[in-house]
């Protein structure tokens, strides 16, 4: 199975690399960049980073099903799965009251951001990708009991459709910000599937086929180059058009990664060796960028036409969060008593 060039299991045996990638990508993409149309192919580059999140769903739903298959117990799961994430957001929520305290002041409803609510109910961005996440740990269960049930595959149809169709319903409401977390949705099923997949060492041959992978590979990119030419921004957002293209591309360029990645291994084994180190952060990085890149707001570089000034802002900042996030995690293990891995 792992000597097909599109090997399933590639997914797995590169997982951590996948990781570490995504949450460069995402950095990027979050970096506030205003660059010439002469940077045309960076810039390119750099807005399709919002897919980053796509494929975090993707292999989270992946490990999931692993852990799952090890200690399949509801509760055992859910304690080890919050005991990894709770400490270390509640951590870095902390720290943004703090900073929102010293500039503005505190609300009572600002308590609701150490449970996601200010997400749900609030529509506040600021690191939502985790309480969603949450939610999907606490489906994950049932979810896999229904894929036990009645088959892996039926249970990511019906959960990713019920998935968009809910991201459709959403549209025009007081709700539609959830759009960001249903509509990816999918993705997680995806990884959920490939996990069960791979776990009870089932076969799932059209996920390997080329034509699956390159003709996923140019839908997602065809949809969105329109998306992008030809449709305007507030209608994109009014329509949540943008993560439906970058739902699709996760898979594929899992796949193309991971067949580079194979291809050049003797020869990046450094690369890899850091990236898989960035991928087991990942979750601290993610949540370290978020608060370190906050700061941006203070410096006095103003959107131009051009701001090169930022390149080298940014950068710092990624650099920071790096090196930031793995003691952040030891803090809290230290104080917490908990293993970060």
């Amino acid at each position: 199975m792992t000597d097909k060039p599109l090997a399933l299991s590639r997914l797995s045996t590169y997982r951590a690399q996948f990781m570490g990638l995504a949450i460069l990508w995402t950095m990027l993409y979050h970096a506030v960049l205003v660059l010439p149309k002469w940077m045309l192919p960076f810039v390119g580059v750099k807005t399709l980073g919002i897919v980053g999140v796509d494929i975090f769903f993707l292999l989270s739903g992946l490990g999931l099903s692993f852990s799952w298959k090890s200690d399949p117990q509801a509760l055992a799961f859910w304690r080890k799965r919050f005991a990894r994430v709770v400490p270390v957001f509640w951590f870095f929520v902390s720290l943004s009251l703090l900073k929102k305290t010293l500039e503005s002041g505190l609300v009572p409803l600002d308590v609701g951001r150490f449970i996601g609510l200010d997400f749900f109910f609030g529509g506040n961005l600021d690191r939502w990708f985790v309480p969603s996440i949450m939610l999907c740990y606490l489906m994950f269960p049932l979810l896999a009991g229904l894929a036990r049930r009645v088959g892996p595959a039926f249970t990511l149809l019906g959960c990713s459709g019920l998935a968009w169709c809910l991201s459709v319903l959403l549209i025009g409401t007081p709700m539609q910000h959830l759009q960001i977390f249903t509509v990816r949705l999918p993705a997680f099923c995806l990884g959920m599937y490939a996990g069960h997949v791979l776990a009870y060492k089932q076969r799932a041959l059209w996920l390997e086929r080329p034509m699956f992978v390159y003709g996923s590979l140019l839908l997602g990119m065809v949809m969105w180059l329109a998306l992008q030419s030809l449709v305007k921004a507030s209608v994109g957002w009014r329509y949540g058009l943008w993560w439906y293209p970058t739902v699709i591309l996760a898979y594929p360029l899992c796949q193309l990664w991971g067949l580079t990645l194979s291809q050049l291994r003797s020869r990046t084994e450094v690369l890899q060796a850091w990236l898989a180190r960035l991928g087991g952060d990942s979750l601290e990085i993610y949540l370290t960028h978020a608060f370190v890149f906050s700061f941006a707001v203070y410096m006095p570089y103003k959107a131009s036409s051009f701001n090169p000034g930022r390149v080298p802002e940014y950068l710092f900042y990624s650099v920071l969060s790096i090196w930031l996030a793995p003691r952040a995690a030891r803090l809290v293990d230290a104080r917490f008593g908990l293993k970060s891995s």
